[in-house]
């Protein structure tokens, strides 16, 4: 199986709502000051975001990414 190496906190499914054309959404940069537009499938996201080793040894490789991405696909 293969792991799902970025996993977004915030689903894209959500993220789509806030676009004009369902593939992109200005961001803000607090820090720069400054807005842009950015691709949905690479913000709110972080490398293996929801991996904890203790449950996937108890549950299963990926279990809540698992659970999200079944989820989603319902949901979306």
């Amino acid at each position: 199986m293969n792991n799902t190496k970025r996993q977004h906190f915030v689903p894209q499914f959500y993220l789509r709502h806030f676009s004009a054309n369902e593939n992109q959404i200005f961001v803000f940069d607090k820090i720069e000051n400054k807005a842009f537009p950015s691709s949905i499938a690479s913000v709110a996201s972080a490398k293996f975001f929801y991996d904890w080793d203790e449950l996937n040894s108890i549950a299963g490789q990926q279990y809540i990414e698992t659970k999200f991405s079944k989820l989603e696909a319902v949901v979306g």
